[in-house]
């Protein structure tokens, strides 16, 4: 009997559907903006509300034509789910219209699923690893390494959750529309401040990235003409590469940036934000590159 997860983020929904054998059947990822002009404390957007309800409709209708029911589903909300005055409003209709009950989960349950699933088919180097995950209104810093008296498991060293994501950052920095040199500065010494007040002790040997923004780059990168989880999984990003992009996306409008990421436009707008989260990051830990991974939250939630 196939499994699904669902994964309602702060800008992105995502579908999972595995048969028995943990083997991927369907999966999906849709850029809806839930968290868009959320802030730290208030109301999820009515049109945010309605794209969200109108993708999940058809993430279910998905589930259900390869064989799981809605009561069925898999379904945990992160960031923006726990930010909104009206968020038990608009679970409660996801129950009413489509009989998927989602759980939203605290940012420490979010960063242990996401070391979970991202680490999961990746060959690292002994040592500590840190799993991060970048999204929209969050960032999960998990350091992990492997239990060595259970093969495949790791033990946690270190997680929190960040209220720093990449969407907060484009409309605290850069909602003008036009990024300066002086707003990616301030960005810059915000995310550095945010991060520095809650890091690990130890350092770690890798660096693990998963989330929308590294999947975008990397799938740019190799000039994808769509979305290939298969492809980037496991591939190399350089620190001077992530400042490259930065660079690149600095001097161009929303229809150049677009045009940058052909395979995720619908990223384009907010980009800015995750690239500067996962540099500065790279710079914290003294690491010259990451691994890209496809993994996630949404892959836990099955295993």
């Amino acid at each position: 009997m196939p499994h699904a997860s669902l994964d309602i983020g702060s800008n992105s929904i995502l579908l999972l559907v595995v048969d028995d054998h943990g083997r991927v059947i369907h999966d999906a990822v849709r850029v809806v903006g839930l968290g868009r002009g959320l802030g730290d404390r208030g109301l999820l957007k009515a049109d945010r509300v309605e794209l969200a309800l109108e993708v999940l409709g058809g993430f279910v209708d998905i589930a259900k034509g390869l064989g799981v029911a809605p009561s069925a589903i898999h379904a945990v909300a992160t960031s923006a789910l726990r930010r909104a005055l009206n968020g038990e409003t608009f679970l409660a209709r996801v129950r009413e219209l489509y009989g998927v009950t989602v759980r939203v989960i605290s940012g420490e349950q979010e960063a242990a699923l996401t070391a979970k699933g991202a680490l999961t088919g990746l060959r690292l180097p002994p040592g500590p690893c840190l799993v991060v995950d970048a999204g929209g209104g969050s960032t999960e810093l998990i350091l992990a390494k492997p239990d060595p008296l259970l093969p495949g498991q790791q033990t946690f060293l270190f997680r929190h959750s960040f209220e720093l994501g990449h969407v907060r950052l484009h409309e605290r920095f850069f909602a003008s529309g036009t990024a300066r040199p002086q707003d990616v500065a301030q960005a810059r010494s915000f995310i550095a401040e945010t991060l520095k007040a809650h890091w690990p002790a130890q350092q770690p040997r890798s660096v693990v990235a998963v989330a929308g923004t590294p999947i975008a780059l990397a799938t740019a990168q190799l000039e994808l003409g769509q979305l290939d989880g298969n492809a980037v999984h496991g591939m190399a990003m350089e620190l001077f590469t992530l400042r490259r992009w930065i660079d690149r996306l600095l001097h161009v409008d929303l229809p150049q940036r677009r045009a940058l990421l052909p395979a995720t436009p619908d990223r384009a707008e907010t980009m800015l934000g995750g690239v500067l989260i996962l540099e500065r990051i790279l710079v914290l830990t003294q690491r010259t590159n990451l691994l890209v991974s496809n993994r996630g939250v949404r892959f836990a939630i099955l295993q």
